[in-house]
């Protein structure tokens, strides 16, 4: 059982967070900048998913830099990173079970992991 225990802030104590948030996100932009051009988009999503604690699913054509961005990020992070090749041939029951072994950071013997 885990105790929790709650902060309460003021007015100013919020707003530095908010500005220092800012500082960082815009500091991972510039640097995820300096490897991929374009992209913003995805970009955003990724870093959303990134600062709320979610998952994602990158999908796209070939050559969009879907695992560049993955890494790059990581690398700026300092973050282990692990991806999983999907294609329209691969059972979605398969898909799940690499997934989950992957959240969990196991390697399947069948799953295409990298890190």
């Amino acid at each position: 059982m885990s105790t929790t225990t709650t902060q309460t802030l003021d007015a100013s104590q919020i707003q530095e967070r908010i500005v220092r948030f800012r500082q960082v996100r815009e500091a991972i932009i510039q640097q995820i900048h300096n490897v991929i051009i374009g992209q913003d988009e995805v970009i955003e999503q990724v870093l959303i998913a990134l600062f709320v604690g979610g998952h994602c699913l990158i999908t796209g054509l070939p050559g969009t830099a879907k695992t560049l961005l993955v890494r790059t990020v990581g690398q700026i992070l300092g973050l282990d990173v692990g991806t999983v090749k999907a294609h329209m041939f691969r059972a979605v029951s398969k898909l799940r079970v690499d997934l989950r072994d992957l959240y969990e950071g196991r390697q399947h013997e069948r799953a295409r992991t990298f890190k």
